[in-house]
């Protein structure tokens, strides 16, 4: 329940929007990136102040996972990318995320959120 409505809240929604408020924070820390790989965004995240990364899923930290767990309501999924190395691995593209930003974030603000799927 919120503190201030009464309304119920759902800690899934919440947790989500965080999530991808803090993906943004990661991506707008390397410009021009085109993508970032699972693993480097996973720690990025959990280094995050005052994010709840490095203590999500009961103490464990988020995970890649996890990660897409909670970025599948969204209709993100990892695919293949290649870093500046010319290696591939499993990773999110900034086009993607930045389509979901705009639809879910806007100014910041929550506009609407996806019912969970499973």
């Amino acid at each position: 329940m919120s503190l201030f409505t009464g309304e119920r809240v759902d800690d899934e929604e919440t947790l989500g929007v965080t999530l991808l408020k803090d993906l943004r924070r990661v991506f707008d820390a390397h410009p021009g990136s085109p993508a970032a790989f699972t693993d480097s965004l996973v720690k990025e995240l959990k280094e995050l102040d005052e994010s709840p990364w490095s203590r999500h899923d009961f103490g464990r930290g988020l995970d890649a996972v996890g990660l897409a767990a909670l970025l599948k309501p969204y209709g993100l999924h990892s695919k293949n990318v290649r870093g500046d190395d010319g290696k591939q691995r499993k990773g999110y593209r900034r086009h993607e995320l930045e389509y979901v930003w705009e639809r879910y974030l806007g100014d910041s603000a929550v506009t609407e959120v996806p019912e969970s799927s499973g």
